[in-house]
């Protein structure tokens, strides 16, 4: 599974709408109100911007590989707890 999708807690098959409600639950728990911090949502929205650039460009997504920052490659933070 490539790191957008780990990072984000999503799966290639999930659609659009799935991953957008995924990111703006991700968002708000991150936000530095909740003690999260600025270097996860950059992680997330690069990971949603990615995945939106794979869905409109009808790349394979079971294929697509991509780069995020080192310190941002640990896993995903779908599934830290609150």
């Amino acid at each position: 599974m490539n790191l957008a999708y780990q990072t984000l807690g999503v799966l290639p098959e999930d659609t659009p709408r799935q991953i957008k409600i995924k990111v703006k639950k991700l968002i708000l728990k991150c936000h530095s109100d909740k003690g999260g911090s600025d270097q996860k949502a950059v992680a997330i929205l690069k990971a949603q911007e990615i995945l939106e650039k794979v869905e409109v460009s009808g790349l394979d997504k079971e294929k697509y590989e991509l780069c995020l920052l080192p310190e941002e490659s640990s896993g995903s933070w779908a599934n830290e707890e609150e």
